[in-house]
């Protein structure tokens, strides 16, 4: 596997992901602490992460070109027609409960930050740190950049209902995941404080 042992970072695109916590990150990637996956367009604030992750093919059509120019880690969809027409890596999708443990296929879970969680246990990681997974509204904002223009009302309760599910089955596999998202609604894993995991998983890795 790819990243068979490792830490993976994601990083979504909630309100309440802020510059500082990308820093955060890069400098533990930089200094070796393990991996990281962008979602969407918070590939803007981690350039350096080692893949971009977006689901939808409306996003790659409207992005792909900016995204290309900045991003020169590994681009992963999985809509085939994007992953064809564009030059992207694929990885199939179904609409089953919880994780997909089916080599080479993912489960939907109706957003990319579920289905890069999927991806990242395919890969052989064993601890999942998430971030910018508010999973909520802050006012009238989902994201902490300004909507996309495709854009329509994210069904949280129900992404929720799949998170629950994958965490129960990540949890029986042995798959550590800790949320670090700043505020959030996702309450199936346990909170943790970025700075203090980053060191965490240094001086882990170091040992």
């Amino acid at each position: 596997m790819k990243w068979d042992g490792q830490t993976a970072v994601i990083i979504a695109s909630g309100p309440s992901l802020t510059i500082e916590d990308c820093a955060t990150v890069q400098r533990w990637h930089e200094a070796g602490g393990g991996r990281v996956i962008a979602i969407n367009m918070s590939y803007q604030r981690a350039p350096w992460a080692d893949v971009l992750y977006a689901c939808d093919g409306r996003w790659w059509s409207g992005n792909v070109t900016a995204a290309k120019k900045v991003f020169h880690g590994e681009h992963w969809t999985q809509d085939e027609k994007a992953a064809n027409g564009y030059g992207l890596n694929y990885i199939k999708s179904d609409r089953g409960e919880g994780l997909n443990r089916k080599p080479g296929v993912i489960n939907q879970g109706l957003n990319s930050g579920f289905q890069a969680i999927n991806l990242a246990y395919h890969w052989g990681v064993r601890r999942i740190v998430l971030l910018g997974y508010d999973m909520s509204h802050e006012g009238k904002r989902t994201h902490w950049h300004p909507p996309h223009q495709h854009d329509v009302q994210t069904p949280f309760d129900r992404c929720i209902k799949h998170f629950q599910a994958i965490a129960r089955d990540l949890a029986n596999d042995g798959v550590v995941v800790v949320n670090c998202t700043r505020r959030t609604a996702l309450k199936c894993w346990p909170m943790g404080d970025l700075s203090a995991e980053m060191g965490r998983v240094t001086k882990m890795a170091a040992d």
